[in-house]
């Protein structure tokens, strides 16, 4: 039995949308998917099929600069992010950008959150496959850009707390990310933060949480 899998391609660039359902046809044959994709080329075809759609999206892929929707405030692809993730939290998020300004960058990743962010100026078809593999697999890519920028940041001065330690241990618990504000007194938004700077300051380029704690422990700091 297959399982399927309601997908959205947000791009103004029909070039972007064939090299996503191409990446999605390689997928499909080595995995029991069944994609339903649904597609638009700007804000407000986007908007559209967000907030018309029969059942949320489990997994949308979109660029984050495209014509604007100003009647109802939609005016790039982060805003649709934003309702594509009210509409469902659960929903998988895989964006593209052409900025390679760190402010920028942190900034969605601090608000969004993406399961996989690209910088376009990396992208092609191999970059396209891995992205959404690991973005199927719900775990976290970032392309070789959004990974040099963030490097830059001093996370040399990164402060490892207690509560850096109750995460990694719930962790190691078997608890997943996605449960920690349940058991450590933070807020989602804070956990994770926390464990982005983890990952940025020891390194994991997985962005996988079982390679954080096995990282920490050989470390002996759990």
């Amino acid at each position: 039995m297959s399982n399927s899998i309601n997908l959205l391609i947000v791009d103004d660039h029909p070039f972007i949308i064939q090299g996503y359902k191409h990446a999605i046809n390689s997928f499909t044959s080595k995995e029991n998917y069944q994609f339903v994709i649904s597609q638009a080329d700007s804000c407000k075809t986007g908007y559209e099929i967000l907030l018309n759609a029969e059942k949320p999206f489990d997994v949308v892929l979109l660029d984050l600069n495209m014509p604007a929707y100003p009647e109802k405030n939609i005016l790039s692809g982060e805003d649709l992010a934003f309702l594509a993730r009210e509409k469902n939290p659960e929903c998988r998020l895989m964006m593209l950008t052409m900025s390679n300004d760190m402010e920028k960058v942190l900034s969605l990743i601090d608000t969004i959150n993406p399961n996989g962010l690209v910088i376009k100026i990396d992208l092609d078809h191999k970059e396209m496959m891995r992205g959404f593999e690991k973005v199927m697999r719900s775990l976290y890519y970032y392309s070789n850009s959004v990974i040099n920028l963030l490097k830059t940041k001093p996370w040399e001065n990164y402060d490892f707390d207690n509560y850096d330690k109750e995460l990694l241990t719930q962790m190691e618990n078997g608890i997943k990310p996605r449960y920690l504000s349940k058991y450590v007194p933070l807020t989602v938004e804070n956990v994770e933060k926390r464990l982005l700077n983890m990952y940025l300051f020891f390194k994991i380029d997985t962005f996988k949480y079982t390679d954080l704690v096995e990282k920490v422990k050989k470390k002996g700091l759990i």
